[in-house]
């Protein structure tokens, strides 16, 4: 078993535990014609100061989405989680098992 099996292994086990505390999520990614369900992954909420001028506080987003169940998370993908749509709008960053991106809030899914 490589390390990225291994990676994304123990990524499993934790998403479990985190599943019942409401940091991880389960929804449902949708990129054109590809529907992945369940997609499992981590949700965070956390403000950020943008601004060169004078520092200004603003809300940043970001989904991180095991690879496992999506292995080429695409910008302007959907995710649905708990009656929202979420729209990927850049990458943030990735590894062998998660790929994590700046998002936007879409609506309430259908």
């Amino acid at each position: 078993m490589g390390q990225a099996d291994q990676l994304r292994g123990m990524d499993a086990t934790i998403h479990s535990a985190m599943l019942a505390t409401g940091i991880a999520f389960t929804g449902v990614y949708t990129a054109g014609a590809v529907t992945v369900d369940p997609c499992r992954g981590y949700f965070d909420q956390e403000f950020q100061a943008f601004g060169e001028v004078g520092p200004v506080a603003g809300a940043r987003t970001t989904l991180c989405i095991l690879l496992a169940d999506v292995a080429a998370p695409k910008a302007g993908a959907r995710l649905a989680i708990d009656g929202v749509i979420w729209i990927l709008k850049a990458e943030d960053g990735v590894d062998q098992s998660i790929s994590r991106w700046v998002v936007s809030n879409g609506g309430p899914a259908p």
